[in-house]
């Protein structure tokens, strides 16, 4: 589980990548083995097949060029489904049930916490890391004391907000099972957050606000409320969040150097710069057909125009084009909440609130097929569908 999570991405081989492939590899020979050569396999690999023909066909006659980010990251999205796939699946042939799934990840995540509080520690050992590690940006992290990577993902928002997310899974892992354990991993990996990106801290002080509200309830109305208004909310949220944001909601103080971690560098006197600069990010592509269907081109491409936005939507429709980025973030959406309405685990619920939580990150940068976070929620996807008799036992 660790090494599929926070695999370090070193300058000779990516662990993270090469865990899942192999996973990948070794659970489709097992199922070739059971089931020999099953049709359904055959006819989605060839579906699969022939949507990255269609896109390569589309660039080389349209625009006479494409970005191979935009297939990788389809090939990533589907590594790291095959792989939390086959991974529930194993938690289930050992009489596992998805407690024990959110555990692994929880006690990986606090894991790869530790390595972030030794580095800041040890300016020595860190940076030793980054000189191991593939990561180009974290010496000048490291020389300017703004901020600490972890060992897969590279801190910052990224790593900080797939951390806010487990954060949010050993709390309520506390409130079902009461083990104090859950609270040490708790405070490590938040500390962690706190050392990373203000983003993950944001999307904390959220998930903190929902525990609370869990505790305030019954133990067994709080698995209720999971399932069932967990989805609402964070619908909900995902509706507000983009107008607080850019209302301005959220200025703080600058003065104070006690918070000096969150204010630097985003925070300027009483306002706030980086909503503003988010909210001049957005621009489209001027011509039709690459509005509709996308230019393939994601923006960081050295031999490709270069998109001046850090927003996810407006990159993936440069990439995808409207149609593409709608059905996927839409289209993924819709099946989580049928997912949930059959079988109403609390797991499914989990799953619906991180992706929202995803949803609501693409506002700020592009988060789609990212280390750590995608594994979570296709592995919380698979739990759903693989293990919900126990889910339904327990709860």
């Amino acid at each position: 589980m660790f090494f599929c999570l926070y695999g370090p991405r070193t300058i000779w081989l990516d662990v993270m990548m090469m865990s899942n492939f192999a996973v990948v590899i070794i659970g489709l020979l097992s199922l070739l083995v059971k089931y020999k050569f099953n049709s359904t396999l055959i006819f989605s690999s060839l579906i699969l097949l022939a949507f990255f023909i269609f896109y390569y066909l589309l660039s080389e006659a349209g625009f006479g060029h494409s970005d191979p980010e935009v297939y990788i990251m389809f090939l990533r999205l589907l590594i790291y489904f095959f792989s939390a796939f086959f991974i529930a699946r194993l938690f289930r042939s050992n009489g596992l049930d998805w407690s024990d799934l959110l555990k692994a990840v929880v006690l990986s995540t606090t894991v790869n916490s530790a390595f972030v509080i030794v580095f800041f520690s040890s300016s020595e050992l860190a940076l030793i890391a980054s000189l191991i590690l593939d990561y180009d940006s974290q010496l000048n992290w490291i020389e300017t004391g703004h901020r600490i990577f972890d060992i897969s993902i590279g801190g910052g928002a990224s790593a900080s907000f797939t951390f806010s997310f487990v954060f949010f899974i050993s709390l309520f892992l506390f409130l079902k099972e009461k083990n104090y354990f859950y609270v040490f991993q708790s405070l490590v990996i938040f500390l962690a957050i706190v050392l990373m990106g203000r983003t993950g801290l944001y999307f904390s002080a959220v998930f903190i606000m929902i525990f609370l509200f869990l505790c305030t309830i019954k133990e067994s109305n709080s698995l209720v409320f999971i399932r069932k208004f967990v989805p609402v909310l964070v619908v909900f949220l995902f509706i507000l969040a983009p107008i607080i944001f850019y209302s301005g909601v959220g200025e703080v103080v600058k003065d104070s150097q006690n918070f000096a971690w969150l204010t630097q560098g985003f925070f300027s006197g009483e306002v706030n710069h980086t909503a503003r600069a988010i909210g001049s990010m957005w621009s489209f592509p001027d011509d039709e057909l690459g509005l509709l269907f996308g230019e393939l081109n994601l923006g960081r491409n050295e031999n490709l125009p270069y998109v001046k936005s850090d927003i996810g939507y407006v990159r993936l429709v440069y990439g995808y084009g409207l149609i593409t980025t709608s059905v996927m973030v839409f289209g993924f959406l819709f099946f989580l909440t049928y997912l949930h309405t059959k079988n109403s685990s609390v797991v499914s619920a989990l799953a619906i609130l991180l992706y929202v939580a995803i949803l609501l990150m693409n506002f700020k940068e592009l988060h789609l097929a990212s280390r750590g976070t995608f594994l979570v929620l296709f592995m919380l996807v698979s739990a759903s569908i693989l293990l919900d008799k126990g889910q339904r036992r327990d709860t």
